[in-house]
């Protein structure tokens, strides 16, 4: 056994087979971390009682204030996430950035006194709701120039895009797509996109199986442990390039699941994503079997 045939993520030795595989995977197409334009991480409030509100308070505060509206937005959290589509829980966000990289009608204000007057001006409802979090906000570290807002972030634009959302840790990626304009928490990433095939390389078995030999993680990630799918490992994941043609039939099938996720059909749909993505790599029968049959070893579907 060489010293190679040691996994990156500890001393777990791994099969010449298998480090040849993922050795020859790694220089196909193009790294992940320049195929997409940012791994965002969700938001950090400082104060989820605060700013993480329910459709009924939405609704309230929205009839007391149409312009509370503006503030608020859909909220995901990583248990939302499901595999292809999130299933939300209700529950939305009221998003005010901070005055320190956005402009809102008292960030010119010359004291906080007035400030908050502007504010409570502007959005009457939404100053109501968050003066009975007062005290809590004002000590929190995570918070913009003034006590309401949220902490100073220059990407909060990039949630109202189509989407796709995964969790920083999970036991397989699930990533979904969201065009709602929905804001993810702190324990997701967002990326920006509208391309469906895409989605469907990171849904992949192939995919799956990369990111247990090649990400870090907690426990055996073939024996029921989770992996971490933070930015320093999903940037270096091989994208491999599609043709226009190869794009719209792995487009049509995510849509197909789309329409329906809960479908008896998508498992059956997921395995012709995994033909058209073996092929994408450039996999041989053999290679395609050594997949399937670590699956098999690990008494996990594949």
């Amino acid at each position: 056994m060489h010293a190679l045939d040691l996994s990156p993520s500890g001393w777990a030795l791994t099969s010449p087979r298998v480090l040849r595989l993922l050795e020859r995977l790694e220089n196909v197409g193009t790294p992940l971390g320049e195929y997409v334009d940012g791994f965002y991480r969700g938001v950090v409030t400082g104060c989820n009682d605060a700013f993480i509100i329910s459709a009924s308070m939405r609704q309230q505060l929205v009839t007391e204030d149409a312009k509370s509206d503006e503030l608020i937005k859909p909220l995901l959290r990583g248990r939302n996430l499901h595999r292809w589509k999130a299933v939300s829980a209700n529950e939305y966000l009221i998003v005010i950035a901070s005055s320190t990289n956005s402009e809102w009608p008292w960030s010119d204000a010359r004291s906080n006194s007035e400030a908050e007057r502007i504010f409570k001006r502007n959005y009457p409802a939404i100053y109501r709701h968050l003066s009975n979090y007062r005290e809590r906000l004002i000590v929190r570290n995570d918070q913009g120039k003034f006590y309401w807002e949220l902490r100073p972030c220059l990407y909060y634009a990039e949630f109202g895009k189509s989407k796709i959302l995964y969790s920083e840790v999970s036991k397989s990626l699930y990533a979904c797509y969201d065009t709602t304009g929905a804001f993810g928490l702190k324990t997701t990433y967002s990326v920006p996109t509208n391309d469906l095939s895409f989605l469907a390389v990171l849904n992949s078995t192939l995919f799956d199986w990369y990111a247990r030999y090649r990400f870090g993680n907690f426990g055996d990630a073939w024996e029921g442990g989770g992996l971490f799918f933070f930015a320093q490992y999903m940037e270096r994941v091989p994208i491999a390039d599609r043709t226009a043609a190869q794009k719209a039939e792995l487009t049509g099938l995510v849509e197909q699941i789309l329409t329906d996720p809960q479908s008896n059909s998508v498992r059956e749909i997921e395995r012709e994503i995994d033909e058209i993505v073996y092929q994408l790599y450039g996999l041989q029968d053999a290679e395609i079997e050594l997949i399937k049959q670590t699956y098999r070893d690990a008494g996990m579907e594949v």
